[in-house]
């Protein structure tokens, strides 16, 4: 109850103005990474720190429909034309757009975006975390798959990105690559934080995406940043632990030439 709160007040409390949009804000600032990275907090203390309307996920693309974009069946300004009030606000938070990119470059011209991005390790885990999984197994069985939510199932399965892996970990470490590279191929349209420097210091953070971004400092968060806006991950355990050997050595060798762009040790 307290995380749908926290949710609830940082689109309506702080931005109740954005709702009357009906259409897409093409200078929107767009928060990008792959699920479970940090975004949902980094744009949602950005709008409360600059005084912006902000949209934590867009339900419109969540299950079937990015699906069905993906394979090419339904264009992608289906997509514009169904969330056309929450893509009016001036900051957007959707994960999925990571890996729609191309697309969204002729609907939202302002530069740069803003992807965030984690330690793989971290980020695979805090994704199992929010799904009950274990992260040791050679592979779910048809029970753990079924129990899924659907909006989670097609991401683990990895299908509809075309991803593919011995098992589920490899399969979300392909997923993790899948979208850091859209960073690596397309920096120079991109402004990158990193969840640990973040995490390690979060009102300069805050403060320094906002300067970079152009957008002007209303209002002091520092009482603010520890504020859970989704469940978090149990990082009490460590990766051996949770991982095993095996599982953690596929993300590495998955991983590792991406993770040392970003200054991730393997």
């Amino acid at each position: 109850r307290a995380l749908r709160f926290a949710r609830h007040k940082a689109v309506r409390l702080y931005h109740g103005a954005a709702s009357v949009v009906s259409k897409p804000n093409s200078n929107a600032v767009i928060v990008l990474g792959n699920q479970k990275s940090g975004t949902t907090a980094i744009a949602a203390l950005l709008a409360l720190h600059t005084g912006s309307s902000v949209a934590l996920d867009l339900p419109g693309i969540h299950g079937p429909l990015k699906v069905r974009m993906k394979a090419g069946e339904v264009p992608f300004q289906r997509f514009l034309n169904r969330n056309a009030s929450e893509l009016g606000r001036d900051i957007i938070k959707e994960p999925n757009l990571t890996f729609f990119y191309d697309e969204l470059r002729t609907a939202f011209h302002r530069t740069p975006y803003l992807i965030i991005v984690r330690d793989p390790r971290q980020n695979i885990r805090s994704i199992l975390n929010r799904l009950h999984l274990p992260g040791d197994l050679e592979s779910l069985d048809d029970e753990m798959m079924t129990s899924l939510p659907p909006i989670w199932k097609v991401d683990v399965e990895g299908r509809w990105l075309g991803l593919k892996g011995a098992n589920y970990i490899e399969i979300l470490a392909a997923r993790w690559n899948l979208a850091a590279d859209v960073y690596l191929k397309h920096r120079s349209e991109m402004l990158l934080v990193r969840y640990e420097d973040f995490d390690a210091a979060k009102v300069a953070v805050i403060s320094d995406i906002a300067r970079n971004l152009g957008l002007v400092a209303q209002r002091d968060i520092a009482s603010e940043v520890n504020t859970q806006y989704q469940s978090r991950g149990n990082r009490a355990v460590s990766l051996d632990v949770f991982f095993g050997t095996e599982n953690l050595a596929r993300i590495v060798r998955i991983c590792r030439e991406r993770m040392s762009q970003f200054g991730y040790s393997a």
